[in-house]
Parts: C-alpha cells; sequence; structure tokens
C-alpha cells in the first residue's frame, strides 16, 4: 500500500512541474494562448464563456440565467429576436429563414437599432435572443441559430 502512494506522491509531482499549454481560437486558427500579445491574452481572460444548454442545444452565457432544463415547451409570451448587422456575411442565412417563417422571429438590424447593443448584450452578430422576461437564452453561431430556428419552428 506504501509503495502505491509513494508512486502517486511521484506521479502527482510530475504533473505539478509539466506545462500545460491552452488553446483557442484567434482570428480564425488556433494557437496556444501564451504565444499570443499582450492585448489578446488581456482579451482572453475578459471573454464571456459559453455552456451548453440542455435545453434545445442552446448555448448560454454562464452568468445568465437559463432555461430550466426540465422546460420543454416554448412559453407563449417569448420574444424571440434576431440581431444581425450590415457588414455581416453570416448574417444571411438566419435572415433569409426568418423571413420565409414570419411571425416566429423578430429580425432587428443593430446598425439601424444599437440601443438593443446594451439591452441583450450583443458582442457578435448573428444573435439570436429568446427573451423570457426574467430569462434571457442568447444564441450564437450560424449553425447552432439554425438549429435553434428549426426546433422553434418544430414547437
Amino acid at each position: 500500500m506504501n509503495e502505491i502512494v509513494k508512486e502517486l506522491k511521484n506521479q502527482k509531482d510530475k504533473l505539478q512541474n509539466a506545462y500545460i499549454d491552452t488553446y483557442t481560437r484567434i482570428v480564425g486558427y488556433y494557437r496556444p494562448v501564451r504565444n499570443w500579445n499582450k492585448g489578446k491574452q488581456a482579451e482572453y481572460a475578459e471573454r464571456a464563456t459559453f455552456e451548453k444548454s440542455i435545453v434545445a442545444g442552446k448555448f448560454t452565457l454562464d452568468d445568465t440565467p437559463t432555461l430550466e432544463p426540465t422546460t420543454t415547451e416554448v412559453p407563449s409570451t417569448q420574444a424571440v429576436f434576431l440581431f444581425w448587422k450590415n457588414s455581416c456575411p453570416n448574417c444571411t442565412m438566419p435572415k433569409a429563414w426568418a423571413a420565409s417563417n414570419p411571425g416566429l422571429v423578430t429580425v432587428i438590424s443593430v446598425d439601424e437599432n444599437p440601443e438593443y447593443i446594451d439591452k441583450y448584450n450583443l458582442m457578435a452578430t448573428p444573435t439570436l435572443i429568446l427573451d423570457l422576461g426574467s430569462k434571457v437564452t442568447r444564441i450564437c453561431g450560424v449553425k447552432e441559430i439554425m438549429e435553434s430556428l428549426q426546433s422553434l419552428k418544430a414547437v
């Protein structure tokens, strides 16, 4: 038993001295964070991380209240917004989907309505917002937005 404990302590000491690189995407490709300039490292430290919610594959900010995992239906009092920007090439597909399915999503240009940027803490376009009053779910990324829009249509 003592040999096992000694071996485990030995392995622990080796791991404590090991350097572990963190890789993340910056400007379209993955690089180790330690190789970034100080400005990008500071930006990385301030990034909001996303966590995949159990509900309909939606991504939500960690510090934002989310839908309860037991919620399967979208309440009738919901407000669903798709935010886009004129210069956003990724906004085309979600906008076209929303136009072909009128009444499900309110499409809002942040160029024409900048007040929504602060209200929903928008960091990128396109962004899909499910606003339930006290709970706000943000969905970013074209793939995730399209999956969420399809699930909205099914409800």
